[in-house]
């Protein structure tokens, strides 16, 4: 399945709700801007309140947006990261035998 986030309609979506939101951060309360360049820690990003791992289906529902700084929004990915189980690898053989 294709990643919701990559998809046109998710970015128009996220254009159209930074355009009209409050660009406070939602975690930390500092001010965050879209006019700044992409890997700025102050550059308004949307952070899914359900992370998209756990329900794709909720990616384009904006009611579950909110506006992070890079920094929030980064460590709140890292986290949840780190709380997923982790899949080991599977060892395949070579061959056919």
């Amino acid at each position: 399945m294709t990643d919701p986030r990559r998809t046109n309609e998710y970015r128009v979506k996220r254009a159209k709700f930074l355009a009209h939101s409050d660009l406070i951060c939602h975690w930390c309360g500092r001010q965050t801007y879209t006019s700044v360049k992409p890997w700025h820690p102050m550059k308004a990003t949307i952070d899914h309140l359900i992370e998209v791992d756990l329900a794709s289906s909720l990616a384009l529902d904006v009611t579950a947006w909110v506006v992070a700084c890079g920094p929030c929004n980064s460590s709140r990915g890292a986290s949840f990261g780190n709380r997923k189980p982790k899949r080991s690898p599977i060892a395949r053989s070579s061959r056919e035998w």
